[in-house]
């Protein structure tokens, strides 16, 4: 894990792309009326190795040429509470995959209810 200035020791341009990113995500969600936080929450962020969602590793290589968007393994901002917007302590890094994963599951949450019941069950099978 990472720290901002850790991350810029070690790969600059990543740090000041993903600055860029993160201060772009700030600037919609204010215009779309959600609490915009500081560019200087960007320095509080961490930066791990790997997806605390889905655990594969995040590729932070800015050098070489991307597909639009990043890929799966790119970089992400997460809202932890998406009301909140991009302020301290409610943005985490993940991956772009990991991101949308969690964001399609919280959104049909009443639907997925069945599903995680499901899935509990299956875990406990699993342990047997």
């Amino acid at each position: 894990m990472k720290t901002s200035k850790q991350l810029k020791e070690s790969n600059k341009n990543a740090e000041f792309q993903l600055r860029t990113n993160y201060n772009r995500r700030r600037f919609i969600a204010k215009k779309e009326g959600y609490p915009g936080g500081s560019s200087s929450d960007f320095y509080q962020l961490k930066f791990p190795e790997y997806c605390e969602i889905l655990g594969h590793k995040i590729n932070y290589d800015y050098d070489t040429p991307r597909e639009i968007g990043g890929g799966f393994d790119a970089p992400s901002f997460d809202k932890i509470d998406p009301r909140l917007g991009y302020v301290e302590g409610n943005v985490r890094v993940v991956s772009f995959q990991g991101n949308q994963v969690l964001g399609n599951v919280l959104e049909h949450l009443a639907t997925n209810k069945h599903f995680f019941q499901f899935m509990e069950k299956e875990m406990e099978r699993l342990k047997n």
